[in-house]
């Protein structure tokens, strides 16, 4: 088609990075056979708008439109009933030489529903990984116990003695999880098991960096051993607490044996 844009008034919201530079669209649009506006009027068809000026809110706005999101331009499109449109819908249009239709993801409308799917979809693995985590398991999905460059597993278990006779423990586990992809974020939690009673305490929720999970962890370490992490291969401290019912929690590292 010779003028794709003929009948067509199109007006402009936001920045489409690097690659669009100042006065690209007039020149096409106008290339294309159709008007460029510098601002929404009565007489604009299309508004290309970027995501960012769509969902951001504009202190100028003073009517409440159709639109609850956008700047003034896009709410102003909005109440006017004109097309709201992505880059996508312009640049397509230009290359295929014609107009295309108003819809799917052309429409500013169904990318932010699109986004709100993706959202969901987002909180909705977190969920199921935050889950497994919760459950202690080894490896949840997106994520795996997290081991340092010694070899040392992030994994651990603390025990205090209720009942010498009946040989009755209390348990309590301390674990971080590392993300498998990169960036590597980190998530940590503390398990508690005794007789008749179990649970997971979140100590850093999934999404934290390495400093905070291992800071909680320590913490949780500490308050439970009343010692510092530093100290956890003392041997005479370690088989003094394995004796008091109902005291501290004693902390077994790998390798140690009892004597």
């Amino acid at each position: 088609m010779k003028n794709p844009f003929a009948n067509l008034t199109v007006a402009v919201a936001g920045n489409f990075g690097k690659k669009v530079k100042s006065g690209d669209i007039q020149r096409w649009v106008e290339k294309a056979g159709g008007v460029y506006s510098a601002k929404v009027s009565k007489n604009t068809t299309h508004l290309v708008c970027s995501w960012e000026d769509y969902k951001a809110k504009s202190p100028k706005a003073n009517f409440m439109g159709p639109a609850a999101a956008g700047t003034y331009p896009v709410k102003k499109a909005c109440q006017h009933g004109i097309h709201v449109v992505s880059y996508d819908w312009l640049e397509d249009s230009l290359q295929a030489r014609r107009a295309r239709k108003e819809r799917g993801k052309y429409l500013m409308a169904n990318v932010e529903k699109e986004k709100r799917k993706e959202k969901k979809l987002i909180k909705r693995g977190i969920k199921k990984v935050d889950k497994k985590i919760r459950k202690g398991e080894k490896k949840a999905d997106t994520h795996h116990i997290y081991v340092d460059e010694t070899g040392f597993e992030y994994n651990i278990r603390l025990a205090r003695v209720v009942d010498i006779a009946t040989n009755k423990n209390d348990y309590f586990y301390l674990k971080i999880y590392e993300t498998n992809t990169l960036p590597h974020l980190y998530a940590s939690i503390a398990r508690y098991r005794r007789p008749g009673a179990a649970g997971t305490e979140i100590l850093s929720p999934i999404g934290s960096y390495f400093h905070e999970a291992f800071a909680s962890f320590r913490r949780g370490f500490e308050a439970r051993t009343g010692r510092f992490w530093e100290d956890r291969l003392d041997r005479v401290a370690q088989m003094g607490e394995r004796e008091v019912v109902g005291g501290k929690y004693f902390y077994r590292p790998p390798a140690f044996q009892w004597a």
